[in-house]
């Protein structure tokens, strides 16, 4: 039977190596420490920039909140707008309104919520409620009016402002200039 012998590896060899192998570890921790720390620095300028950039939007909004014509033109809009939903809303109506659910906890909620408006639309809205099945049916008559040249005049009145007008121009102008190749100053 032959005797296998394993053959050591002299002392100092094996002393070597392992040195060699603590000094590969340490010099990879510290090649990951060195990459960390870049990426720690790149993350901290990226967001100096960002808050940068949100600083200036942020006074470039202040500014043009605290133009007195720039408030006067959104008092224009706000009014305008509040017209325009008026005039869009139905003059007469009249519902019938037929629903249930099979569950009555969940009807009881839907009609508590709908009890709430009820005093102020019962002359137009009649509910009748069904607690034994799931039923969804209605019928609405609504009579009103919608004439274009009412909303045209009331667009017209918004574009007559000079500073809405300016601020529709600088928002569709930049971007006929950038494709020109004209770099715009942000």
């Amino acid at each position: 039977m032959p005797e296998e012998r394993i053959q050591k590896q002299p002392f100092f060899s094996r002393i070597k190596s392992r040195i060699y192998f603590i000094k590969e570890w340490i010099l990879s921790m510290i090649r990951k420490i060195q990459c960390s720390i870049h990426s720690i620095c790149g993350k901290l300028k990226q967001a100096g920039d960002r808050i940068f950039w949100i600083r200036a939007k942020w006074e470039a909004v202040c500014t043009f909140i605290q133009d007195p014509a720039n408030q006067k033109s959104a008092k224009l809009i706000l009014r305008q707008i509040k017209k325009i939903f008026q005039y869009l809303l139905p003059r007469k109506g009249k519902a019938a309104i037929t629903f249930g659910i099979e569950d009555p906890y969940q009807m009881g909620q839907i009609l508590s919520a709908a009890s709430i408006l009820y005093p102020l639309i019962h002359n137009h809205i009649s509910l009748c409620p069904v607690f034994d099945q799931k039923v969804l049916e209605g019928e609405v008559h609504i009579r009103g009016h919608i004439r274009w040249g009412v909303l045209f005049g009331y667009g017209l009145r918004l574009l007559l402002d000079g500073t809405i007008r300016k601020q529709i121009w600088n928002w569709i102008g930049p971007s006929k200039k950038r494709k020109r190749g004209n770099p715009i100053a942000t």
